[in-house]
């Protein structure tokens, strides 16, 4: 489920700035998510890349599994990052967040959960860190139309994707009457709250800017998803910037594909802001 890509030996000379975490859409395949990586690693060579990859048994995973499956990410940003902000004499390295669908938010919500849970010395005390946060596609909404839909991708056939309609409504059934036996919200709507707080990684001191990246035709998380989700987070008035970048006919993670230039700009510039925000404290 996770791949490291950390700087060569012909990048040591220059500054290790930043640890760049790709968290995955459900069931991507590793050669599309290797391409961002390759992107992230042609924008900032210096950087370490960790790919965090998504499966739609994520769904069924207890607490404990889905903690112990990001352990070694959360290890890895203690002793890299939050070891080095301990340390008044060392430049730490900043953290970027790029995160792809609901499935990379709900490891993104389980990995924030984890490191303010922790115990660390390190994770409690110490300077900022600079961070910056990138959200496609996400968060969404409609859990029975979403699981519908992934499940019946790549499917022509109407008779087939009728009878994909059973399982994908049993499965829906089955999240919703888990919620109400455990009185927990559902997992998009936990994944909306999350995205709510200001600080979502210990250490940040609300300063890190967002920008979130969507589509009007995207059917999985659609447009109205996020818009409502940024509505009740402007209306917060939170202490970070917030960047827009609603592209037009674009599909499901695929705006990266419709306009490299504007996808990776964007990417650019909130990293940028980073810089700016961390700099006011």
């Amino acid at each position: 489920l996770l791949l490291f890509w950390s700087v060569t030996d012909s990048d040591l000379s220059k500054a290790f700035d930043r640890v760049i975490i790709l968290f995955g859409w459900i069931n991507a395949p590793l050669h599309l998510l290797q391409k961002y990586a390759l992107q992230h690693r042609l924008n900032w060579p210096s950087s370490d890349i960790i790919i965090v990859r998504s499966f739609v048994s994520w769904i069924w995973w207890s607490e404990k599994t889905r903690v112990d499956i990001l352990r070694p990410v959360a290890d890895f940003l203690i002793s890299t990052v939050y070891n080095c902000i301990a340390d008044v004499s060392n430049n730490a390295p900043g953290i970027l967040i790029h995160c792809m669908s609901n499935g990379g938010g709900w490891h993104l919500m389980t990995l924030s959960k984890m490191l303010f849970q922790s115990d660390s010395l390190a994770v409690r005390t110490g300077r900022n860190i600079r961070l910056a946060m990138v959200f496609d596609s996400v968060p969404g909404i409609g859990e029975y139309r979403s699981l519908f839909v992934f499940s019946s991708q790549g499917v022509e056939s109407g008779a087939i994707k009728a009878a994909l309609t059973i399982p994908s409504f049993l499965i829906w059934i089955y999240l919703f009457t888990r919620a109400i036996v455990s009185r927990e919200e559902t997992l998009l709507t936990r994944l909306h709250s999350a995205l709510q707080v200001d600080q979502l990684l210990p250490r940040t001191e609300h300063q890190a800017p967002r920008v979130y990246i969507y589509s009007a035709t995207d059917i999985l998380s659609q447009a109205h998803s996020v818009e409502r989700h940024l509505a009740v987070l402007k209306k917060a008035n939170p202490p970070f910037d917030i960047e827009v970048e609603k592209f037009a006919r674009s599909r499901h993670v695929s705006h990266a594909q419709t306009d490299p230039e504007r996808y990776w700009d964007a990417m650019r510039r909130v990293w940028d802001r980073s810089a700016l925000s961390n700099a006011k404290l």
